[in-house]
């Protein structure tokens, strides 16, 4: 019957829709990511300086890092519009150093790699990198929750127009998590704007509460050393392509605590896994070198 057939062809727009996900937004009518370079530059730079009373400040220093940054890599345009679009996710979840240090690692691993491989291994970094150091505590998502990047998308998806009195009013199901003296603490609560709009600004917990989201934290440094481990990884193809496998392991870390926690120690057991056979690879190169030498 009718509804049969529309059965059929909501899960044949399901099927198409877990191949293609990138077409999700645009039948939503959501806007998508900037494209270029200068997009995003301008788009992020513009949403800092309206941010708080030392936005332009913090935006004109955000311009020179990425400006900087940005040099040093041999990326298109739109690659370089995406990593720009994460030194803003950086900046914005911790500071401006802390997107620095970001761009530093980008660069580590840029620096060894090749036209010839397509850059695979700078642009699973890219994506990666943040995945792991932007953690999506409750501070991150009460930002996210209420940026105007959000709002902006938010007018476009339900057409909203404030010119005639068009306006959305928010409340958000949340389920705060936290660790406070060994004892873990989490319960659901509706939050309306005026809370999240002083939890984002609590970035201070993070200091104070060491153990919130410590599995998240020990991740991202996990991560980051093994990307300093991959020295000399673009040497050969087999090398090159286990690097790409190790820089996108974070991209299956996904899911609420208790189905992200599990991906992680996976994706732990499978880097380990990659590092230790990278290592081998480049240390039998290395001897092969110093016996042709001798």
């Amino acid at each position: 019957g009718k509804a049969a057939a529309e059965n059929l062809k909501a899960f044949a727009l399901g099927r198409y829709l877990a191949l293609h996900p990138e077409q999700l937004p645009s039948l939503l009518g959501v806007p998508t990511e900037s494209k270029t370079f200068q997009d995003v530059l301008v788009e992020k730079t513009g949403v800092l300086q309206r941010m708080s009373a030392a936005g332009p400040k913090i935006a004109d220093a955000f311009h020179d890092l990425v400006e900087r940054a940005v040099s040093t890599l041999r990326l298109d345009s739109e690659w370089q519009g995406h990593f720009a679009r994460r030194l803003y996710d950086c900046a914005v979840f911790e500071d401006l150093a802390y997107a620095s240090r970001y761009a530093e690692l980008i660069k580590l691993i840029h620096s060894e790699d090749t036209q010839a491989q397509g850059f695979e291994a700078t642009k699973a970094a890219i994506w990666n990198l943040s995945r792991a150091m932007v953690i999506k505590d409750e501070v991150y998502v009460a930002h996210l929750l209420t940026s105007e990047e959000k709002r902006r998308e938010d007018h476009a998806r339900y057409q909203i127009d404030p010119a005639n009195g068009d306006r959305i009013i928010y409340r958000h199901l949340n389920r705060p998590a936290f660790n406070i003296l060994g004892f873990n603490v989490a319960w659901d609560m509706v939050t309306k704007d005026w809370m999240l709009h002083l939890m984002k600004r609590m970035k201070w917990l993070r200091r104070v509460l060491p153990v919130w989201h410590s599995e998240e934290k020990q991740f991202a440094k996990w991560f980051i050393e093994g990307m300093q481990a991959l020295k000399g990884y673009a040497r050969q193809p087999e090398t090159y392509a286990l690097a790409v496998q190790f820089l996108s392991l974070p991209t299956g870390v996904t899911g609420y605590r208790e189905i992200r926690y599990p991906k992680m120690q996976l994706a732990y057991q499978e880097g380990e896994r990659i590092l230790n056979q990278i290592s081998s690879l480049t240390s039998g190169d290395a001897r092969r070198a110093s016996v042709v030498a001798a």
